[in-house]
């Protein structure tokens, strides 16, 4: 009677040992990191700095850029899409793979101030 418990036992402990020695939390591995590039999108200037890296455990980019100029045009913040339509990006926004994100512009109005 005593075999038949240290069996069942000794099958669990083995399980145990060999999940825990699959587990991808090895030490000597790099932390995952991701690259957000700033793209102009048509702008005079860079942003500054152009890419940014988010390094595990961080999530966002923290801060962003100084962002670009453009003649004629005001910086309206960043985007997931060049056109404009997509998701605008923020220092908030969850990063989860190496992604380009867009100046997004507002054409300045000709003659504004004047009248």
């Amino acid at each position: 009677m005593k075999k038949s418990l240290i069996i069942p036992f000794v099958l669990l402990a083995c399980a145990g040992l060999l999940s825990t020695a699959c587990k991808d939390d090895d030490p000597t591995e790099p932390p995952v990191s991701y690259t957000v590039t700033f793209d102009k999108n048509g702008g005079t200037t860079d942003a500054a700095p152009t890419t940014k890296t988010v390094t595990a455990p961080a999530t966002t980019v923290g801060t962003l850029p100084t962002p670009p100029d453009k003649t004629g045009s005001t910086f309206a913040g960043w985007n997931m899409k060049a056109d404009g339509t997509g998701s605008a990006f923020t220092a908030s926004t969850v990063v989860t793979a190496s992604i380009t994100v867009y100046a997004k512009w507002t054409l300045d109005s000709e003659g504004e101030g004047e009248g």
